[in-house]
């Protein structure tokens, strides 16, 4: 049950599920580029094997399989999630990932 002013994103799961499973992992960052969706094969990106509704265990179990021991993973026509120590941590490796394209 949750309370308060706000409905919890419907990502919540999704970020729950990756920092129970990668205790190593203090941020999530999450985003969503379509140019890097189209190129993630080609860059050699993990890509969840499955298109899963966002805001499902579903989905946060495809994202789980992808990650295996790799800190960037594509979720299959949605997003890109980003996984580190620190968010400023994340957000480089975002960019790094972007700057590939």
């Amino acid at each position: 049950t949750v309370a308060g002013l706000y409905e919890p994103s419907s990502e919540s799961l999704m970020h729950a599920g990756i920092y129970a499973a990668r205790l190593e992992v203090d941020a999530v960052f999450h985003g969503h580029s379509e140019r890097l969706l189209a190129e993630a094969e080609r860059l050699g990106l993990p890509i969840t094997a499955n298109e899963q509704p966002y805001g499902t265990t579903e989905l946060v179990g495809e994202i789980l399989n992808a990650l295996d021991g790799h800190k960037f993973v594509i979720m299959r026509n949605h997003g890109f999630v980003s996984l580190a120590a620190t968010m400023e941590e994340a957000g480089r490796k975002v960019e790094e990932v972007l700057k590939r394209l």
